[in-house]
C-alpha cells in the first residue's frame, strides 16, 4: 500500500468592506477548492469578522452576500460556512442568509 499526494488548485480570496476613508469595517475569507468527486469547485467561508464599532449595521450580512455572489460567479456547487456549535445565535444568523446546517463539522487544532 502506498500513499500518494497530488497538488490540487485552490484559491483564497479576502473580501473586505471599508469606509470612504479606507478604514476596514470587516472582512471574510473565501476558499475556492476542487476535489475529484465534482466537476465544479466548492467554496468555504471562514473568519467573517466585523469591527466592534460597525457591528449591528449589516456589514456582516453584506460580506457574506458578497462571498455568496463570488462563489456563484466561480461556479461553486456549494458553500460551506464554519461556526462553532455553541454559537447558536450565529447559526441562526447564517440560516437567515440561506445557509443551512448540514452534517457535522469536526476539528483538530494543530
Amino acid at each position: 500500500m502506498h500513499i500518494a499526494e497530488t497538488e490540487c488548485r485552490a484559491r483564497s480570496l479576502r473580501i473586505s468592506i471599508t469606509t470612504d476613508e479606507g478604514i476596514e469595517m470587516g472582512h471574510c475569507n473565501l476558499l475556492l477548492g476542487r476535489n475529484d468527486l465534482h466537476k465544479k469547485p466548492f467554496a468555504l467561508l471562514e473568519d467573517v469578522f466585523v469591527g466592534e464599532t460597525w457591528r449591528g449595521q449589516g456589514i456582516g450580512r453584506r460580506l457574506v452576500m458578497a462571498a455568496i455572489v463570488r462563489a456563484k460567479q466561480e461556479g461553486a456547487y456549494k458553500l460551506i460556512a464554519s461556526v462553532r456549535a455553541q454559537k447558536t445565535h450565529l447559526i441562526a444568523w447564517y440560516e437567515s442568509l440561506g445557509i443551512k446546517p448540514a452534517g457535522t463539522s469536526l476539528r483538530m487544532d494543530l
